[in-house]
C-alpha cells in the first residue's frame, strides 16, 4: 500500500532515492514541483483531519443525546415501578401516593 506521499509523487511524476531526488532532478523546476506535491499533501491531509473532527463531534453529540434519552427512561421506569407499588398497597390515599412520587 502506497503512502500519501508516494502518491502525490508518482502524480507528480518525481521519484525518489532513499528519501533523496535522483542526481539529474536536483534542480529549482523540480524541486518547486516536489514542495508542490508535498503542500497538495498537506492540504488533503487537513482536510481529511477537518473532516474526521466533525463526524467524531457528530458522533459524540449523537452519543449524548442517547445517554440522555436513557437517563430520562431510567427515570420514568424508576417512577411507574414505584406507582405499580403504591397502588398494591390499599392504606394509603391518594394524596399520600402522590407526595410519594414526587419524593421519588
Amino acid at each position: 500500500m502506497m503512502s500519501l506521499i508516494e502518491k502525490s509523487l508518482e502524480k507528480a511524476g518525481l521519484t525518489m532515492e532513499a528519501d533523496r531526488l535522483p542526481k539529474k532532478d536536483r534542480t529549482v523546476k523540480v524541486f518547486q514541483r516536489l514542495i508542490a506535491a508535498m503542500r497538495a499533501t498537506e492540504a488533503g491531509v487537513m482536510d481529511r483531519l477537518s473532516s474526521s473532527e466533525k463526524e467524531l463531534n457528530d458522533s459524540l453529540r449523537a452519543n449524548l443525546e442517547i445517554q440522555e434519552r436513557c437517563h430520562q427512561l431510567d427515570s420514568e421506569l424508576k417512577r411507574y415501578k414505584i406507582d405499580e407499588r403504591l397502588g398494591e398497597i390499599e392504606s394509603l390515599t391518594s394524596a399520600d401516593k402522590t407526595k410519594l412520587l414526587e419524593v421519588a
